[in-house]
C-alpha cells in the first residue's frame, strides 16, 4: 500500500479538523465578546435613562412611534407632525428635502413599514445615537402621471441622531 499517501491524507484530514476547531473556537469567543459588548451598551442607556426618570421599555416605545411617525409624515408630506419631533434644524432640512421633491413633481412612499430593531449605539455629547434596523417598500413616483420612477423593497439599517430638547428627546438625524 502506498503509505506516503496514506500520510498525505491523514495530514489534510488533521488539518481541516484544526481550521474547522480553531473557526469554532474563534466564532464562538467573537459571540461572548458581541454579547458582552451588548450588555455593556445596555448598561449604558439604562443608567442615561435613569437619570432622565425614564426607563428603556418607555424610551424604546418613544423612539420606535417617532420611527413610524417620521415614515408615514414624509410618505405625506405632512411637515407640521414632523415638527413635533424633529430639532430646528433637521426640520428645516427635511422641509428642504420635501421641497425638492414637491418642485419635481414626486412623491416618496413608504408603504408596508417594519421596524426590526433599534440598538443603541453611544452617547456622544448631548446626543444619543441608535441603529435602527428595518424595512419597507420604498417607492418614488411622479406626481403628475402616477408613473412608478422607482421602487426597493429592502431592508435597511439607519442611524438616528437624538437630542434633548427641555424636557423631549428629539430626532436630529
Amino acid at each position: 500500500y502506498g503509505g506516503d499517501s496514506d500520510t498525505f491524507i491523514w495530514a489534510w484530514v488533521l488539518f481541516i479538523a484544526f481550521i474547522v476547531g480553531s473557526t469554532m473556537i474563534i466564532g464562538r469567543s467573537a459571540s461572548r465578546t458581541e454579547k458582552k459588548r451588548q450588555a455593556e451598551k445596555s448598561l449604558e442607556i439604562s443608567k442615561i435613562l435613569e437619570k432622565e426618570q425614564l426607563t428603556w421599555e418607555v424610551f424604546e416605545k418613544k423612539l420606535q412611534e417617532t420611527f413610524y411617525a417620521f415614515q408615514k409624515a414624509w410618505s405625506n408630506f405632512d411637515v407640521h407632525v414632523m415638527q413635533s419631533f424633529l430639532t430646528d434644524d433637521y426640520f428645516k432640512r427635511i422641509v428642504l428635502q420635501m421641497n425638492v421633491l414637491q418642485n419635481q413633481k414626486r412623491r416618496n412612499l413608504m408603504p408596508y413599514v417594519k421596524l426590526h430593531r433599534i440598538t443603541f449605539v453611544e452617547k456622544k455629547g448631548e446626543e444619543l445615537i441608535f441603529q435602527i434596523s428595518a424595512h419597507a417598500r420604498d417607492i418614488l413616483q411622479d406626481q403628475e402621471t402616477n408613473r412608478q420612477l422607482f421602487e426597493d423593497d429592502s431592508a435597511f439599517t439607519e442611524y438616528w441622531h437624538f437630542v434633548r430638547d427641555n424636557h423631549h428627546w428629539r430626532l436630529d438625524g
